[in-house]
């Protein structure tokens, strides 16, 4: 428990930045995840699209803005090559 104003600032201080520093590396993982993510053979395209947006809805809730348009970009480009030729 803190004594004075200067000891509480200092324990949420480092309570807040430590909190920051676990934010950054999610959001650093999840950025990871969502630029490797494939279409594997066999998996449906709606098994696909719920996969993408399981990440995108865990990217936003960090905070991370991700365009729709980057999002549709994604799909396209990693669609199987099957899918990709119809």
């Amino acid at each position: 428990m803190a004594n004075s104003l200067k000891e509480a600032w200092n324990i949420l201080y480092k309570s807040y930045r430590g909190e920051n520093r676990v934010k950054t590396v999610r959001l650093q993982t999840l950025r990871c995840e969502f630029d490797a993510l494939n279409m594997k053979d066999g998996e449906s395209v709606e098994e696909y699209f719920n996969r993408i947006t399981l990440v995108v809805n865990q990217l936003r809730m960090n905070e991370e803005k991700i365009s729709e348009q980057r999002i549709v970009e994604k799909i396209l480009r990693s669609m199987t090559r099957t899918l990709s030729r119809l």
